[in-house]
């Protein structure tokens, strides 16, 4: 699963279920804490330069707008065996 379409299947080891998973929990405490929806996206290209983009797990939105900033989130699996 992901951000962007939590629906769709994704195959996936069952490490990568649980950081998928661990994503989906991330990005929605980044929305509480930050106030603010994170909203999914494929590439992201900039407007100023089409020759740069990235793909960031989600941009940030407040009111409907972009707040210029997006999150990448990691889910290591420190301290488990």
């Amino acid at each position: 699963r992901s951000i962007r379409n939590p629906d769709t299947e994704v195959a996936a080891t069952p490490e990568q279920q649980r950081a998928l998973a661990e994503e989906l929990r991330a990005a929605r405490m980044v929305e509480i804490h930050l106030k603010c929806d994170v909203v999914g996206v494929g590439l992201a290209v900039s407007k100023a330069d089409p020759r740069i983009g990235c793909s960031p797990d989600g941009l940030l939105f407040k009111d409907g707008k972009f707040m210029g900033a997006g999150v990448e989130i990691k889910c290591p699996r420190y301290g488990m065996k």
